[in-house]
């Protein structure tokens, strides 16, 4: 799966009412764990060790937990970090200067920028990021990779953007990322998701048995307002799960935050029998059964 990122094409920016402290560039050894059963994720033996149903990343870089809130009126003519160019990324494209965003890009990414700017689209292309710079922008991590680094900010209105920057002639500059690594790949599908840890629900009443052909609405209150799934998974690792749910998602019955209500029938066991299964909250849409899923508390139903 090819992954091309056009920096000046994908990138949305955040604004706050003060300036903010931009972190200290400080790159030290960092372990990332991806689960391997976030949607979309590429096997990946040659960078990655698989544990338990996680890919571990031993990468050179900085996190920064939830986020740190990247400011407006900040301005380095010559950034010296890669922070710095995101920093001064946000404030360049939020007021819209064009002479700034050009120079903030290395030599070879310029005249598609240029170009990008003085084009039909360009007003359009301009008015899409200062909207963005209103969105809270967060700087999330960045780490070493190829000769640059890649560098994840977030905003709430249109989510992750891969940032590549280089260094050249001392200065740390925007560049285009073409790339097809699973590495790559990967840790922006952890960084979109920022998965969480799952959480067992428990105490759902549900019936000993159930005929295939019928259906029973459940009722489930989920542990936060933030984004969540609920999802039904059997006990065999690889398995597709039964069933998901997204909180005000269309098959959310009630579309009330914290509260998931949906129909679940025999036809999602996919077969008559016995069948154990689990019922767990998540912030990611898993499709298939990890075996770090499973817990000592279990649901039963005899599907007839």
């Amino acid at each position: 799966m090819k992954k091309i990122s056009l920096l000046f094409c994908v990138l949305a920016y955040g604004c706050a009412a003060a300036v903010a402290q931009i972190p200290a560039f400080t790159a030290k050894q960092v372990k990332v764990g991806v689960p391997a059963f976030l949607p979309g994720i590429m096997p990946d033996s040659s960078a990655a060790t698989l544990q338990n149903d996680t890919l571990y990343y031993t990468l050179q870089g900085q996190v920064f937990g939830k986020g740190t809130r990247i400011s407006l009126n900040n301005h380095f003519a010559s950034p010296r970090t890669p922070w710095q160019t995101i920093f001064e990324m946000a404030d360049a494209y939020a007021k819209k200067d064009k002479q700034r965003i050009i120079a903030l890009y290395e030599t070879g990414s310029q005249a598609k920028i240029k170009a990008l700017l003085s084009g039909a689209n360009g007003t359009q292309f301009l008015n899409f990021v200062s909207r963005a710079s209103k969105s809270n922008l967060r700087l999330l991590a960045g780490f070493a990779y190829k000769n640059g680094w890649i560098v994840y900010t977030k905003d709430d209105a249109y989510g992750l953007h891969d940032n590549y920057i280089i260094q050249q002639d001392g200065r740390y500059k925007l560049a285009a990322l073409d790339d097809n690594m699973a590495e790559s790949w990967n840790l922006s599908l952890y960084y979109k998701f920022e998965p969480a840890p799952f959480v067992p629900v428990k105490n759902v009443r549900l019936p000993d048995s159930l005929a295939y052909s019928d259906s029973i609405i459940v009722v489930i209150n989920t542990p936060a307002a933030s984004k969540h799934w609920v999802a039904i998974i059997g006990d065999k690792p690889g398995e597709q799960v039964y069933r998901l749910i997204e909180d005000n998602g269309v098959n959310d019955l009630d579309r009330q935050p914290q509260k998931i209500s949906f129909y679940l029938g025999g036809l999602n066991f996919r077969d008559k029998g016995f069948h154990k299964f689990y019922i767990i909250s998540l912030n990611y849409p898993v499709q298939r059964v990890s075996s770090n899923f499973f817990t000592p508390s279990q649901n039963q139903i005899q599907v007839y």
